[in-house]
């Protein structure tokens, strides 16, 4: 295993933010014991570091390692090589494995994250510690030989690694709801959660009532279910549209040219995201500025990327006042740059003059976003929502990038009227042909 060196306490050693995450937190009382036992006998067991590029990098016995600074106790460090983080991390999930505490739901979830990276390597299945320097080929061969150190069988092991994929999941919504998973305080989320997982549009539903503080997965699965029926219920009964629309091929910065100041009651648009369309948010915030009556809503969708410098840039015309979010079904949107997997767009809301509008929902749930008019199409019932939210039968809604028409034919539908324009004459033409065919 390597050489037992003496460490005292003033001698750092690096700790890492990802193997710190890997690791389940002590709760208090452990956390309480453990520190009785460290100040009663010292720190008896060697932390685990792994020597690298100088330094030493801490593998296994944060807690200890802690306690050692904060009451300078000396401790005894174990080096052991790693080839990459990768084999350093799966190590800490095998030693965690051994741990006795562990609820079902974290030793479930161990061997899930166990299986999917072992399953994911290159050369197969190959650990010292699991395999015995043995090389397992394939998902079968995977499985077996962690269904043989854990003790449970083969469809276990397969079991875990959808819960662990699960509460990766939930993870992205709300690490806090993952944790309280984790720690067993939510029933029946090893059976239930993955079967949830399968379904897009139920799970971010589902892991938003477990946030909220419901502790069964099946009854906010229940929940969700009346929730998704009662949505799909009133999209049905949305009335007939009415004609009242205007369509032009316009730019932005051309809206004065078309409308009358201080004539428009609502703009819900859906600009195009990007560092190079910036200038467009802030032209769309000059013409509402001037076309909005007094306490007008200008609603827009937008992404993540940029959405301080929009708000900055919009807010030098109209005023500023909140950030909903528009969750967005199906798979997670991987942002490569950020790093991040999206599931939910920002909508801000800018008036123009002194809010008098009524308390809104800042949470929008959308339908699948249909694609079949425009390629960035967001779903009529998520338009909806946001018309039904920021204007009033008869308002005249104003869109300027109509896109596939969505917007339109929400408004439509709800008895505004509406204006719409675009750069692109495709788009107008699509838009209107969509709108013709509701009257």
């Amino acid at each position: 295993m390597g050489k037992i060196v003496v460490r005292n306490s003033a001698q750092n050693l690096t700790v890492l933010e990802e193997i710190k995450k890997a690791l389940f937190p002590l709760r208090e009382e452990e956390l309480a014991a453990l520190e009785s036992s460290v100040l009663a006998e010292g720190i008896r067991d060697p932390l685990v570091v792994w020597p690298k590029d100088g330094k030493l990098i801490l593998v296994d016995g944060h807690y200890r390692y802690q306690l050692a600074q904060k009451h300078g106790l000396p401790f005894k460090v174990v080096e052991r090589n790693f080839a990459n983080l990768e084999e350093a991390l799966a190590w800490v999930d095998q030693n965690q494995l051994a741990r006795r505490n562990l609820t079902d739901e974290q030793r479930r979830y161990l061997l899930g994250r166990i299986y999917e990276r072992q399953k994911k390597a290159p050369i197969g299945f190959k650990d010292r510690n699991l395999s015995g320097g043995k090389i397992y080929h394939g998902s079968a061969a995977t499985a077996k030989a962690i269904a043989k150190l854990a003790g449970v069988s083969e469809k276990t092991v397969r079991n875990s690694a959808e819960f662990a994929k699960a509460v990766d999941a939930v993870k992205r919504i709300s690490p806090e709801t993952a944790e309280r998973i984790l720690k067993g305080e939510v029933k029946d989320a090893i059976t239930a959660l993955p079967q949830v997982f399968r379904s897009p549009d139920l799970f971010q539903i589902v892991a938003e009532k477990i946030a909220q503080g419901e502790s069964s997965i099946r009854k906010a699965k229940v929940e969700a279910k009346r929730e998704i029926a009662g949505k799909r219920q009133r999209a049905r009964e949305l009335p007939d549209a009415s004609p009242e629309y205007t369509l032009v091929v316009a730019d932005v910065r051309d809206l004065p040219k078309h409308l009358k100041p201080n004539s428009v009651d609502a703009i819900i648009t859906d600009p195009p995201y990007g560092k190079e369309y910036l200038d467009l948010y802030e032209a769309l915030a000059e013409a509402a500025q001037k076309l909005l009556k007094q306490g007008g809503n200008c609603v827009v969708m937008t992404g993540q990327a940029y959405l301080g410098e929009i708000i900055v840039r919009m807010s030098k015309h109209l005023s500023y006042q909140w950030t909903l979010a528009y969750l967005t079904p199906g798979p997670s949107v991987q942002v490569f740059g950020r790093h991040v997997k999206s599931n939910w767009k920002p909508v801000l809301w800018f008036v123009k003059g002194e809010n008098s509008w009524e308390h809104v929902d800042d949470v929008v749930r959308s339908d699948r976003p249909e694609k079949t008019h425009h390629e960035w199409g967001q779903s009529v019932a998520g338009m909806a929502e946001l018309v039904l939210r920021f204007s009033a039968k008869g308002h005249l809604i104003v869109d300027p990038f109509v896109g596939g028409g969505a917007t339109g034919e929400a408004a439509l539908r709800l008895s505004r009227r509406f204006w719409g324009s675009d750069v692109d004459p495709d788009a107008v033409k699509r838009t209107e042909s969509r709108l013709r065919g509701l009257t």
